[in-house]
């Protein structure tokens, strides 16, 4: 901690020097414009003085700049230990966000293999009872039965409307699982 306490002490230092020969430089720029520096023909030693000051102000901004870096540097070293758990913590906080992903992500993943199962079930199904449907008005037009043909016409409607209505529930899902 001794070292940081120097190293801002020194700051303090360089700031305090560089403000006052900040305060150095409107005056001689006041006078670079002055009547008596124009008569002498001291304009260049007068611009001498403004430039050396100018310069002497960037070296002391480039060494705060640099203290302020090694401050910097120092501090984080210091507080390793108080980092480190911060980071341990947010670690873990991580590992934790991720499980609770995962387990979501399972979650979702077997209602989605239900969902499709449960469509593809049903969409067999009506299948089915279309066959059975077709097959059933075609023995019964085969066999003259009109009785029979009117009630397999009517099974074969109803068992289209319900493949209809078993892959439109399926396209539904889909849409819900995409979004």
């Amino acid at each position: 901690m001794n070292r940081i306490e120097q190293l801002k002490d020194t700051r303090a230092k360089l700031v305090i020097e560089m403000e006052a020969i900040k305060k150095e430089v409107p005056p001689f720029e006041a006078a670079l414009h002055s009547e008596d520096v124009i008569n002498h023909g001291s304009q260049s030693d007068v611009r001498h003085e403004i430039s050396s000051r100018k310069l002497k102000i960037d070296s002391l901004d480039h060494q705060i700049f640099r203290l302020d870096q090694k401050l910097d540097r120092l501090e984080k070293l210091a507080n390793r230990e108080s980092l480190m758990e911060g980071y341990i913590t947010d670690m873990a906080n991580w590992m934790a966000d991720e499980l609770e992903l995962n387990d979501k992500r399972q979650s979702l993943s077997t209602r989605l293999e239900e969902i499709r199962q449960q469509a593809q079930e049903e969409i067999t199904s009506a299948r089915q009872a279309e066959t059975q449907a077709a097959t059933a008005y075609a023995q019964a037009v085969a066999w003259g039965d009109v009785e029979g043909e009117k009630a397999a016409s009517t099974d074969a409607q109803k068992a289209a409307k319900n493949l209809t209505t078993a892959t439109e529930q399926h396209r539904r899902q889909l849409l819900i699982i995409t979004a």
